[in-house]
């Protein structure tokens, strides 16, 4: 019989009635929400969440029911991973033959059990377990972790580690890495992963898994991938992510579709993808800081980009200066996808304008020349030029992000002035008249930022386009920021820390919860 987890209601109304078996000498912790026996209760989830302690706990005999039980596994949909609130490393910064004992570790007092009650295990299970494992070619050293922490589990969940013990918090995160594997590989059916953060077990996983180097492929039915946070370490600072590494973990999944990250910023960099190698559709980062580098990587990995939605500003940032994203950066980048590119929202207001040789790459230069084998790969099925300088331009940019005329996909545009037009200081004539640069097809176009009467010469393009666009554009049936001003997110918040507190962008609210699958 599998070991399972019960919800609380229902171990309230055992423990009522007198049915759960009592172990002497025992006292709950303050998060034990599990029953001392077994039962063949265990509930199918859609939705899981691994973003607490209490979570971790939930995991090993969800494992068991899942190995022992497919259908059960083959309901979840959607995980959501979160591991800033998962147990601290401590004993990682101590050597093994060292005397001093590490600091108490988080959790620890009157309230927490030094032992767990001696719960009964499906050996069998544990077992099928360890055997899925091992068929899953991970290459002996990743087994051997993943297995080493399945049996420190099982010893735990038998009650024979402590849970004070000197290195517990280390063996329950790796655990939960672990898990998470296990989870992946088991779960046939997920479709949503929303993730902030790869400890280095997931991260050799998910690698091997998305360039194909695996006996059995997990997450191939994954759809979107999504930036997530249960709770911000500093709700008015970006979090920090490396944009490029979703691109790498997910990006050649056969189903995956959309790449969604609000409230982030670029740091460094340290590992690249190569251009048309990705099956991701939609790319949308809002609220963001990242440098146009960066952003054309993410923007030319795909095959064939569909949506692309990107918004600057919003939080503070600590490192001024780090990002700068030249037009014509970003307009090379969109026309590899000219025909496929259904949905361009470009809400950026301070781009870089110098018209200099462009240094957007040349931080790139020694990664790509001491790329990993992932890199290597990513190279050898690229049939496109991987520096963007090696692009020729076949249109006249200027300060701009080019003509969008021949994108004959695209049929909604939300476009900031200066993209279209330059700088507004010193503002020069464009390269192209509005009316002539919009993608035929258009059905829907917002002007963010433009203001009646400010510039004669804006007005003019303006003035033009309302007075033609049923000759010129006749799908265009819907113009949002004419009439009246539509104030984009850079338009709303500075993007030089100077925003006040009080009116930065809001995290949204989220209610992360695990969630059972219909009957």
């Amino acid at each position: 019989m599998c070991l399972t987890t019960l919800p609380p209601n229902i171990l309230k109304s055992c423990h009522a009635q007198g049915t759960a078996t009592a172990v002497a000498g025992s006292t709950l912790s303050s998060y034990q929400f599990y029953s001392d026996f077994t039962s063949p209760l265990s509930p199918a989830y859609r939705t899981i969440k691994v973003t607490q302690r209490s979570d971790i706990e939930r995991l090993y005999p969800l494992l068991l029911s899942y190995i022992t039980e497919p259908n059960k596994a083959n309901s979840l949909r959607e995980v959501i991973v979160d591991t800033h609130a998962w147990p601290n490393f401590y004993s990682c910064f101590y050597e093994a033959n060292e005397a001093d004992d590490p600091p108490p570790r988080q959790d620890s007092g009157e309230g927490l059990n030094k032992k767990r009650p001696n719960r009964q295990i499906n050996q069998d299970a544990h077992s099928a377990l360890e055997r899925h494992v091992t068929s899953l070619g991970l290459g002996d050293q990743l087994t051997e972790k993943i297995v080493g922490a399945l049996t420190w589990k099982k010893k735990h969940w038998s009650g024979e580690v402590p849970d004070n013990a000197r290195d517990f918090d280390d063996n329950e995160r790796t655990f939960a890495t672990t898990a998470l594997i296990i989870l992946f590989s088991l779960c046939e059916q997920i479709t949503i992963l929303r993730i902030a953060e790869f400890p280095t077990l997931l991260r050799e996983y998910l690698l091997k898994n998305n360039y194909g180097q695996l006996n059995r492929f997990a997450l191939q039915q994954l759809q979107t991938v999504e930036f997530v946070k249960e709770y911000p370490l500093d709700n008015r600072v970006y979090e920090t992510v490396e944009f490029l590494e979703y691109i790498r973990h997910f990006g050649k999944l056969p189903a995956m579709e959309s790449l969604t990250m609000e409230g982030v910023m670029e740091t460094e960099v340290n590992d690249l993808v190569s251009p048309g190698t990705s099956n991701i559709k939609n790319i949308h980062l809002t609220h963001c800081e990242i440098s146009g580098s960066t952003l054309s990587k993410m923007i030319r990995s795909s095959k064939a980009l569909k949506e692309l939605r990107v918004s600057l500003g919003g939080l503070w940032h600590m490192d001024m200066g780090a990002w700068n994203i030249r037009p014509q950066t970003v307009g090379k980048s969109l026309l590899q996808h000219q025909n496929s590119l259904k949905m361009l929202d470009l809400d950026i207001l301070d781009f870089d304008f110098t018209e200099i040789e462009s240094w957007e790459n040349s931080r790139f230069e020694d990664i790509a020349q001491n790329g990993d084998e992932y890199f290597e790969l990513d190279k050898k099925s690229s049939t496109l030029p991987f520096w963007q300088e090696d692009i020729p331009d076949d249109r006249p940019y200027s300060l701009t992000i080019g003509s969008l005329h021949d994108f004959n996909a695209m049929t909604h545009l939300g476009i900031g002035l200066n993209a279209l037009f330059g700088p507004s200081y010193g503002r020069k004539e464009p390269p192209f008249r509005l009316i002539d640069g919009l993608p035929p097809n258009l059905e829907y176009l917002c002007l963010y930022g433009y203001v009646k009467g400010e510039c004669e010469e804006i007005d003019s393009h303006v003035n033009e386009l309302m007075q033609h666009k049923a000759k010129y554009l006749p799908r265009l049936a819907n113009i949002q920021g004419v009439d009246e001003t539509v104030l984009g997110v850079s338009d709303l918040y500075a993007d030089d820390n100077s925003q006040m507190e009080d009116n930065l962008w809001q995290w949204p609210e989220m209610k992360l919860e695990w969630v059972e699958a219909e009957a």
